[in-house]
């Protein structure tokens, strides 16, 4: 056998024993391809009297849903921001509204007044800390977010 005629015998081994691998995905002509991107995530945040429910400590940067279900009596709002400064969100939200914008911004902001109506957001996250709250009033006129519905969650 020529060298020639080995070379394209063992190119035609290879390539039948890489069919015959499960774990190789195969486009045309017997090409590896790519997997396709998963779909986006999406995370679903119940908002209760006053807390926010579903919300992860962290997650890896990308894109998601953010979905939010009123199951309390209350109108609430996830007003989500991306955190620029060494504040917790509980330091943030004892400041004057015009020095959190300057050491946050703002992602989206979404409201749920009644409940079996959620609704949804998307948005990218990059590494770092993103805070969320609910800046409604209860009947009392105290902010959601001093009486709990408040948090923080780190990008990867």
């Amino acid at each position: 056998m020529t060298r020639r005629g080995l070379l394209v015998s063992l190119l035609l081994a290879l390539a039948a024993c890489a069919q015959d691998d499960p774990t190789i995905d195969s486009g045309p002509l017997g090409q590896p391809t790519e997997q396709p991107p998963a779909a986006d995530d999406e995370i679903v945040v119940t908002a209760v009297e006053y807390e926010f429910q579903g919300m992860p400590e962290t997650l890896s940067e990308g894109e998601y849903t953010f979905t939010l279900e009123n199951a309390g009596k209350e109108k609430h709002e996830l007003y989500l921001m991306y955190i620029t400064g060494p504040q917790s969100i509980e330091e943030l939200l004892e400041l004057p509204s015009r020095s959190v914008s300057k050491l946050t911004q703002a992602v989206d902001r979404i409201v749920a007044p009644y409940p079996d109506q959620p609704i949804s957001f998307s948005a990218a996250l990059v590494p770092g800390r993103f805070g969320y709250v609910c800046y409604f009033r209860s009947p009392d006129r105290t902010l959601h977010s001093a009486l709990g519905m408040r948090g923080e969650f780190t990008v990867a």
